[in-house]
């Protein structure tokens, strides 16, 4: 009767001292078919090297060369941790196309060209313009 012993982590057959010579050269033979099927299998450095080279490209996607890194991104979003949150408060701090009230002093980038001028509300309360636009427009 022969006795099987196995590998501990492929479950070869192994060889044993009270089996017959006959019985442990196939058991061997056995072995090393499985050993063979095993090795062929495995994973190579080109395998490998071919799944990273997929992921990034998957990962980068398309993307143009600006913007291909993890720093390139970092570098475009001004290295702001808190991004989302930066332009959440500069869009809350926008003056909206339906009007709104600047708080802050006005600067023209020139002389006006036409006869429409900024003014503060308290020019217009003092100067009489108001006055005058209702008594025209009255």
């Amino acid at each position: 009767m022969t006795t099987d012993t196995r590998t501990t982590n492929k479950n070869y057959p192994l060889p044993y001292p009270s089996n017959l010579l006959a019985a442990d050269v196939v058991r061997l033979r056995d072995s090393l078919i499985a050993i063979d099927v095993d090795m062929a299998a495995a994973v190579t450095a080109a395998d490998i090297t071919a799944a990273i080279n997929t992921a990034i490209t998957n990962l980068v996607d398309g993307s143009v060369a600006q913007l291909d890194t993890l720093n390139e991104l970092s570098n475009a979003l001004g290295d702001d941790a808190n991004f989302a949150a930066t332009v959440t408060t500069a869009l809350a701090a926008r003056l909206e196309l339906a009007g709104g009230t600047l708080t802050g002093n006005l600067t023209l980038a020139g002389a006006p060209t036409n006869s429409l001028h900024a003014a503060t509300k308290q020019y217009v309360d003092t100067s009489g313009v108001s006055l005058g636009l209702a008594v025209a427009l009255g």
